[in-house]
């Protein structure tokens, strides 16, 4: 990591000024958590590094109708969020099985996005919860769907200038329930081999008013199932219902063979662990 230039702006405009200059041969980090060991590995070459630790980008906000995010919020900050908590508990859930405490105290949720991993834990939850990433860049100010951010591993729309500002998440209607489920080798400290995030939204007489599912690790990016969701709107959700489901899940899905599974157990675990969400949902939503 020999000669590197490095900065620390002390405004958003600044960090983007800087980024833009460097015409992508820079990077914004705040943890490093990710960023760090791939640079020493040589994944990543760069010419200059941009700390944002001095931009105000932190905190979680409750706007009423929405929860605003800040890029450099750290996931523990999420976990212990009574915000989070009350009105995003998916996301909670989400962001514990991110690594370990020690990395969770240092990692962002700007981080885990803005790295593009298939696998990134946070992503799925926050696509059923129908995020917008808020975006600053030489251009102005923008939002963009979160499922819209992503173009392949590791890559994003980020032009040289632009930087991740925060996300805003919509209310879920309260009788919304949700569930993340990630399949990985071990039981901690692991990379998920799939990733499942479920919201569902049931009447009072079983009806499926809104659905949302979406997997991580089994595409270039993470998706929302859109088909899959289809099938069961406006159903009374039933045993079969949800196993057609989750056919159309693994037929939506892109898995590949990489050092932590198969593309065909992929597949298959996809129809399990999709079943298991759904099946959770709809018996905590009846209940």
């Amino acid at each position: 990591m020999k000669g590197l230039t490095y900065y620390v702006p002390e405004s958003i405009s600044e960090a983007c000024s800087v980024l833009a200059n460097y015409a992508g041969s820079a990077r914004a980090f705040a943890g490093g958590t990710d960023l760090v060991p791939r640079m020493k590995d040589g994944v990543i070459q760069l010419s200059a590094l941009v700390n944002l630790k001095n931009i105000g980008l932190s905190g979680i906000q409750d706007k009423g109708d929405s929860i605003s995010i800040g890029a450099l919020t750290t996931l523990s900050e999420i976990i212990d969020s009574p915000i989070i908590a009350k009105r995003l508990p998916l996301l909670k859930e989400a962001a514990a099985q991110v690594a370990s405490v020690s990395i969770r105290n240092l990692a962002t949720l700007g981080g885990n996005i803005c790295n593009a991993s298939p696998s990134a834990d946070t992503v799925p939850a926050l696509l059923v919860l129908g995020a917008k990433a808020k975006i600053t860049g030489p251009s102005g100010d923008w939002d963009l769907p979160l499922e819209e951010f992503f173009t392949g591993p590791g890559q994003t729309v980020l032009a040289p200038g632009d930087l991740l500002t925060g996300v805003e998440v919509p209310n879920s209607p309260v009788s919304s329930t949700t569930v993340y489920i990630k399949q990985g080798v071990r039981r901690a400290m692991e990379i998920a081999i799939v990733g499942v995030a479920v919201a569902i939204t049931l009447d009072s007489s079983g009806v499926c008013q809104a659905c949302r599912i979406a997997l991580g690790a089994v595409a270039p990016t993470p998706i929302r199932i859109r088909k899959a969701e289809e099938i069961l709107l406006k159903q009374k959700i039933t045993e079969e219902l949800i196993h057609e489901a989750s056919v159309m899940a693994v037929n939506e899905a892109k898995p590949i063979t990489d050092i932590r599974s198969s593309a065909e157990y992929r597949s298959r675990m996809i129809g399990v662990q999709v079943r298991r969400a759904l099946r959770k949902v709809v018996k905590e939503a009846s209940n």
